[in-house]
């Protein structure tokens, strides 16, 4: 479990993929080269930050606050662009991975509603 920004960075100052520059984004490379760079990579996050969501954890559901929305959206911007600079083009994303699902790991529940506003 990790994030790329510390806690209560609202405006997404200290936003950074290094964690993701050792293993995942080489993999991802070489994955692309092995498709004669074509990949079309889709983002689908598990869980905001714990201290975006109503529960403070990112495990066990909980909801994005709708006071961090924006945030949230910046967050997924600067993914996008943050990868895209190191030559790995972002496809598509969702707003979550199982919205519905309540999980023992990291997790985030979203009505169709709550998605949309999102």
């Amino acid at each position: 479990m990790y994030t790329y920004v510390k806690d209560g960075d609202k405006e997404l100052k200290s936003f950074d993929i290094t964690h993701d520059k050792k293993y995942k984004i080489p993999l991802i490379k070489a994955v692309m080269k092995t498709a004669g760079g074509k990949l079309n990579l889709f983002g689908s996050p598990w869980s905001p930050p714990a201290w975006m969501k109503d529960n403070n954890d990112v495990l066990q559901g909980g909801k994005l606050k709708p006071e961090f929305y924006d945030s949230w959206a910046l967050y997924f911007t600067k993914f996008i662009k943050e990868y895209e600079k190191e030559g790995v083009p972002v496809w598509g994303i969702s707003v979550q991975n199982g919205p519905m699902a309540k999980q023992r790991w990291e997790s985030c529940i979203y009505t169709a509603e709550e998605e949309r506003d999102f």
